[in-house]
């Protein structure tokens, strides 16, 4: 599951929903990344936002295949 929230300077940033502990608890963690880092990207429209996450999920289903 996605989200994009805003974060407490008007930005932009998409989340994934990460269950662990057996499932008993979710926690939100970035889902799109600045390169190299453990860190959200932020983005100045929810446009942005949606295309980034769009391309991201793209990227990964064509590793798969």
């Amino acid at each position: 599951m996605f989200r994009i929230s805003t974060t407490k300077n008007g930005k932009y940033i998409v989340e994934v929903k990460h269950k662990y502990f057996f499932g008993l608890f979710t926690k939100w963690k970035p889902y799109v990344k600045a390169s190299g880092l453990d860190q959200a990207w932020e983005h100045e429209t929810y446009q942005y936002a949606m295309m980034n996450l769009l391309d991201q999920v793209k990227e990964e289903t064509n590793k798969i295949s």
